[in-house]
């Protein structure tokens, strides 16, 4: 092969070096060699129009020597030629029903990935969304420990502030302060004795009865409130456990309908794969309707449904080609560039 035809202004144009016409292409004997004439192996992923292609070139000029090798009857040599033409397209019919499989075959591992990404993605949102919930309830706690808090402190300064009321004297005690200042104004200072020893007896009682009393109303206002607390703290509690049961049966909910959808998905492209590993292989440029695919095949077809699911889950957007990843987020720009020289002006 001469490359200096393939050299434009110092550069060599690929396009020509790699697609250099096959010759000799009668002399083919098997699958292999047909392949390596046009610069393929057994092992590359060749399309099926580029398959037929090659076959129909080989055809062609086999056809050509069969028709020569007839005239010139060499009948041995076109019959065997003719059996080489018929295993190459045995071969080649083969080649494309195995790359049809192979396509399939990756399809199935984009859709494995896809889905583990995909349900992974939704175990990890839900255990985010849990912690959330878990911070809202314990924050609702909080807030209702405030309140409390706040609550005793001012009942506390409202007893602080309340007076004390005035002892109520029993009848008897009236009475003996009552004949105290009698026999005080009629000067029977020892009678008004005796009876101020009753009334020390009697009166420290009622003082301490009356203090009781009012210490016992605002016992009842502690306890009365101190109920109200359990009781708020018990409706609390109902209302978290409401919380979280609503939000574990939705995240429940949602998982499973992550789960259903992707045993949907697979499901179509399942029963998508089996109809199209039953077509036969047609060995023409212009296939029948079983083997064409239509403008939307790649983006919406049941066939292809392991790549646009590994699209949708790395976060390919609609009308995008292909997705790639950002090579700005790969970058840690608070360091150096890994492998590189900076050069300072002098």
């Amino acid at each position: 092969m001469d490359y200096n035809d393939c050299v434009i202004e110092d550069e060599i144009d690929a396009s020509v070096v790699f697609k250099q016409a096959a010759s000799n292409l009668s002399t083919v004997k098997s699958l292999g060699e047909s392949l390596n004439r046009f610069g393929y192996t057994e092992d590359d992923r060749i399309e099926r129009r580029e398959l037929v292609l090659m076959y129909s070139s080989i055809k062609g000029e086999m056809e050509q020597e069969i028709h020569t090798l007839a005239h010139d009857s060499a009948y041995d040599e076109a019959k065997e030629m003719r059996t080489r033409l018929n295993s190459l397209k045995d071969e080649f019919s083969g080649l494309q029903t195995n790359g049809a499989r192979l396509v399939r075959s990756d399809q199935c591992q984009h859709f494995e990935k896809a889905s583990s990404s995909l349900l992974q993605e939704a175990k990890k949102r839900h255990s985010i969304e849990e912690r959330e919930v878990l911070e809202i309830c314990n924050q609702l706690r909080q807030d209702l420990a405030k309140t409390h808090e706040i609550e005793i402190e001012n009942l506390e300064k409202k007893i602080a502030r309340t007076h004390k009321p005035h002892t109520k004297y029993s009848k008897r005690l009236i009475e003996l302060l009552k004949a105290e200042s009698g026999l005080i104004k009629l000067c029977e200072y020892e009678e008004a004795r005796k009876v101020r020893n009753m009334i020390d007896k009697i009166l420290p009682g009622e003082v301490k009865a009356n203090d009781k009393v009012f210490e016992r109303k605002n016992q009842l206002q502690r306890e009365m409130l101190r109920k109200a607390h359990i009781e708020d703290e018990a409706r609390l509690e109902e209302k978290i456990k409401a919380l979280m049961w609503k939000d574990k049966r939705r995240r429940e909910s949602d998982y499973a309908r992550e789960e259903q959808r992707v045993k949907n998905h697979q499901k179509d492209m399942e029963h998508a794969h089996f109809l199209e590993s039953r077509l036969r292989p047609e060995m023409s440029v212009k296939p029948s309707a079983l083997w064409q695919k239509r403008p939307g095949y790649q983006n919406t077809s049941a066939s292809m449904r392991g790549s646009q699911l590994l699209d949708a889950v790395r976060g390919k957007k609609e009308g995008d080609e292909v997705f790639a990843d950002s090579l700005v987020d790969k970058h840690d720009f608070r360091c150096g560039l890994a492998d590189t020289i900076t050069l300072e002006r002098k």
